[in-house]
């Protein structure tokens, strides 16, 4: 009942982001990084309050509001956990569906086991590094990540090249 619950909330939460406008992105092949990571964190930052007001209504009017890493990346907590709080070397158990910022899915593992992952190795784009630190075991939440933080200029599949990913994970273990 309770994944059938989390699908619901998945589901509704992309409905909502389809109807955002998004950005236009820039020809990037003569951007540097830190140019498109620039590029990026702008247009987050335009486009996350709509988002946000789209989030407190699947969420039942939740007080919510998005934080911005120093590293760039954006995160919004829609239920705050009570474990420790993720460090480098702890092996994250995660669900988690990622779409691009017009709803679309790209991938999720919300009908298998948790995805796991040591935090601050190599095996994560580096936004699931960044942001996996402010999530305390059992926080369910969104994370808005620049393109260079996830897969940058390359394309791979179902997610085109220099594309902001979102993510609606969930920490459920961490050792």
């Amino acid at each position: 009942m309770k994944n059938i619950a989390w699908l619901i909330v998945m589901g509704v939460a992309s409905l909502m982001m389809v109807s955002c406008d998004e950005p236009t992105p820039e020809p990037t092949s003569s951007l540097s990084f830190e140019e498109r990571m620039e590029r990026d964190v702008d247009s987050l930052r335009d486009i996350l309050p709509q988002r946000i007001d789209s989030l407190r209504a699947v969420h039942n009017n939740q007080e919510l509001d998005f934080v911005e890493d120093t590293s760039g990346v954006f995160f919004v907590i829609y239920e705050e956990g009570t474990g420790a709080l993720a460090t480098d070397d702890d092996i994250a158990f995660v669900y988690y569906r990622g779409t691009l910022l017009n709803g679309i899915t790209f991938d999720q593992n919300l009908n298998s086991l948790p995805f796991q992952f040591i935090v601050g190795a190599n095996g994560v784009i580096s936004g699931w590094n960044m942001v996996v630190r402010h999530f305390r075991e059992g926080t369910k939440g969104y994370a808005f990540i620049p393109s260079p933080l996830a897969y940058g200029t390359r394309a791979r599949s179902g997610i085109p090249a220099n594309s902001i990913l979102v993510f609606n994970m969930e920490v459920v273990e961490l050792r």
